[in-house]
């Protein structure tokens, strides 16, 4: 084990694994190095994993809510639900294993369908977390001559918040996050004393294909992954060598790779969907957009990145309430300073000190494949999509540890002050966000949620329509992130937000609601909402930021739910009421549908 890590750089600007494989046996070296060896890091994750609890769990219980409308059936159909652009494969993987173990779930379970989507997706982000942080582990070896300092760097960013939070989740993200780094792991690992091996080069693109086809932005990391292939050494790199014929046809190989498993992955997933034209196929790609329209995309991401490493709660929103002066819930500098912009202070400085420490490295490796990796997913983020969700970087993330190990190289024996601020930034983050997440800390914060949704359970039948003022209630935060809880048997309790901000449904909200209540009463239910749609201000609790989206006010949501006319409560102050099925309700309501 000690040869096995002797030193970083065994011949000047060369990693380690590049000298192994001229003696032969590199690529089956690496792989030894992520089996038994690596078993101790494997352990931790797993403790890790057992004492801390994801807090948000993405579109976890809409994937296994699709899913489970499928059991029984063929996967394949018009408008199948389980063929998504953006994520392609996932919810037909999970509908698979569903399907597949459904007889062993039967006999040792009571769990319906949702339950064992559930248990299907989420084992599956798990094991591609623990493979992945062993990937990032054999990858920092690689660069570093310390383990110490190797496994820091693995297990601080499998502590990230977004990684953190996802691993928990039956999120695709982690998945692909998988395939990416071990496409980057394949590159290094594969190379004899010549060229890139053929295989390697073509499992990396195909590994890299099939991580868009988890999640669609992960096709951003490919210029990085190129870079990776062209120079997958410390040696200096010159601009302008992408020129040179070799690079090219490298290049050329490794795209025309790519293209080919995404055009036959893709292909598939619309032949599945019963897609037979131009416009059916645009209608099916903007669907993965779920609906953003965010503004101030600048001002989002200098809290989005560094809420991928540091776990900020609700804070993103007192920013949000600082910067526009929230009538409702005015924010001070100390409000903010108590808060977390302490988090995004030690990231920037974190940040600059990596960059620093890169670009005063011979050749400026590792500052040009950061660079390679991470503008693509950035520009992506800021122009196109939306940056304000941690998760959007994820795609970034092998770039970003493979430059950490290689400005922590030489730390043992160099000891920069640059170094330093990089490690104390690794044990803040991790420090931080296993506080956050630590399991009896989520529960505690769940009780009063468990105990509002079990009123709405016990009160409410399944055909009635239960609406809450956003997508940032804590039921419907605790609806996706504990699907094996009573309250979410035997199927999760459907909650309706009535206003979701910065999306396409803003304009149509009233409309929305109504058909929703309309379409409730006539399959025999009832229409309850939140009392808080009722209110003359919203409490700061409620997450509502006044002028975060200028096309509504908080005035507007009274305005319109209070002329409806109600005849039941429950819950106190904090609860339900219900919306009366008579002639005044239904004809106001129709009104807003017409």
């Amino acid at each position: 084990m000690e040869n096995e890590v002797a030193g970083p750089i065994l011949r000047a600007g060369e990693p380690r694994s590049h000298t192994a494989a001229r003696s032969g046996g590199a690529f089956r070296g690496a792989a030894g190095r992520l089996g038994m060896k690596h078993g101790w890091l494997a352990a931790t994750l797993l403790i890790l994993l057992c004492s801390t609890r994801g807090i948000y769990f993405g579109d976890t219980s809409s994937y296994t809510g699709d899913i489970a409308q499928y059991v029984g059936r063929s996967p394949i159909g018009a408008g199948s639900l389980l063929w998504e652009f953006g994520h392609l494969f996932w919810r037909p993987i999970g509908w698979g294993l569903v399907t597949a173990g459904a007889p062993v779930f039967a006999r040792l379970t009571d769990w319906g369908p949702v339950q064992a989507g559930a248990f299907v997706l989420m084992g599956l982000t798990i094991l591609c977390g623990v493979l992945t942080v062993l990937l990032w582990h054999s990858l920092a070896l690689d660069l570093t001559a310390s383990r110490a300092v190797a496994f820091l760097i693995a297990f601080s960013f499998a502590c990230s918040n977004s990684f953190l939070t996802y691993v928990h989740a039956g999120a695709s993200y982690v998945c692909g996050l998988f395939a990416v780094t071990l496409s980057i792991w394949v590159l290094r690992n594969g190379r004899g004393d010549g060229p890139i091996r053929p295989a390697a080069l073509v499992a990396s693109a195909a590994l890299a294909a099939f991580a868009a086809m988890l999640w669609f932005p992960y096709v951003l990391s490919a210029p990085g992954i190129v870079f990776i292939a062209l120079w997958p050494t410390a040696a200096t790199f010159h601009p302008a060598s992408v020129l040179r014929p070799e690079n090219i046809r490298l290049m050329r190989r490794f795209v025309v790779v790519l293209l080919i498993c995404l055009a036959l992955g893709f292909g598939a997933g619309a032949w599945a969907r019963r897609i037979t034209s131009i416009s059916q196929a645009r209608t099916w790609i903007a669907e993965s957009g779920h609906g953003w329209s965010q503004t101030h995309r600048i001002a989002r991401l200098a809290t989005g990145l560094p809420r991928s490493f540091f776990f900020m709660g609700s804070d993103g929103i007192l920013y949000k309430r600082f910067l526009l002066k929230d009538p409702y819930a005015p924010v001070g500098i100390r409000d903010l300073m108590r808060a977390s912009l302490w988090k995004i202070l030690i990231f920037d400085i974190f940040l600059l000190s990596l960059i620093y420490a890169l670009l005063r490295s011979p050749g400026h490796w590792a500052f040009w494949a950061l660079l390679a990796g991470s503008v693509p997913v950035l520009a992506f983020a800021v122009f196109l999509f939306e940056p304000g969700s941690p998760e959007r970087f994820f795609p970034a993330y092998p770039f970003l540890i493979l430059a950490v190990a290689w400005a922590l190289r030489d730390f043992p024996r160099a000891r920069r002050m640059p170094q330093f601020v990089i490690l104390a930034f690794l044990t803040c983050m991790a420090a931080t966000n296993i506080y956050s997440m630590y399991r009896p800390r989520v529960d505690r914060m769940d009780a009063g949620s468990i105990g509002r949704l079990a009123d709405v359970r016990s009160r409410v039948s399944d055909t009635s329509l239960v609406a809450i003022l956003n997508n940032l209630d804590e039921l419907e935060g605790l609806t996706g992130r504990a699907p094996f809880s009573a309250v979410n048997r035997p199927a999760p309790r459907r909650l309706y937000d009535v206003i979701e901000p910065n999306t396409l449904r803003i304009p149509t909200w009233r409309r929305e609601f109504a058909q929703e209540a309309l379409r409730a009463w006539s399959n025999g239910g009832e229409v309850w909402v939140s009392k808080r749609l009722l209110q003359d201000r919203p409490r700061p609790e409620w997450n509502w930021v006044e002028g975060d989206d200028k096309r509504i006010t908080w005035k507007d949501v009274p305005a319109f739910f209070l002329p409806l006319l109600r005849d039941d409560e429950f819950g106190g102050p904090d609860g339900f009421a219900r919306l009366e099925h008579g002639d005044a309700n239904v004809t106001r309501l129709a009104s807003f549908v017409r």
